[in-house]
């Protein structure tokens, strides 16, 4: 870039799990691959591994809180909201909130908490005042923007 007249600014923006409300055709791999595998019943033991989750729309919002706050060049934050899931969270918080969705959900035995890795999204809060939607919010709009 300096070759040729300008400054390269970098700031890297590592989304987890997207979830949250789906517009169009077009369906993210958290939402087959978590949410319509568990509804339909075809996930039927729980992963032994945890994720985070970020809503889309907190997406965008980390995305362009980067790109006009001048201290986050050359910085990476990683989009998150607080705490991890298992498939068996997100089972049991389906089958609490939206008990009408769950008639397929099979009965997920929980994981180890020892599979439960630790995530922070304290530098983008910091640094951004970036203030993410719970993952249980992102997940409940995922499930509410089902059509089937």
């Amino acid at each position: 870039m300096k070759n040729h007249g300008g400054d390269l600014e970098l700031t890297v923006v590592n989304p987890v799990g997207i979830f949250g409300p789906i517009i169009g055709d077009i369906t993210p791999a958290s939402f087959e691959g978590v949410i319509n595998a568990l509804i339909e019943g075809t996930v039927t033991e729980s992963p032994a591994f945890t994720f985070g989750v970020v809503d889309v729309r907190d997406v965008a919002d980390i995305h362009i809180k980067a790109m006009l706050r001048p201290e986050a060049n050359g910085q990476r934050f990683l989009a998150t909201s607080e705490g991890v899931v298992s498939f068996y969270d997100i089972a049991q918080l389906i089958k609490k909130e939206r008990p009408e969705k769950a008639a397929k959900i099979a009965d997920l035995k929980p994981i180890a908490k020892e599979f439960y890795i630790e995530m922070s999204n304290r530098k983008a809060r910091e640094i951004l005042d970036w203030h993410p939607k719970s993952k249980e919010e992102a997940i409940l709009a995922s499930v509410d923007s089902r059509v089937k």
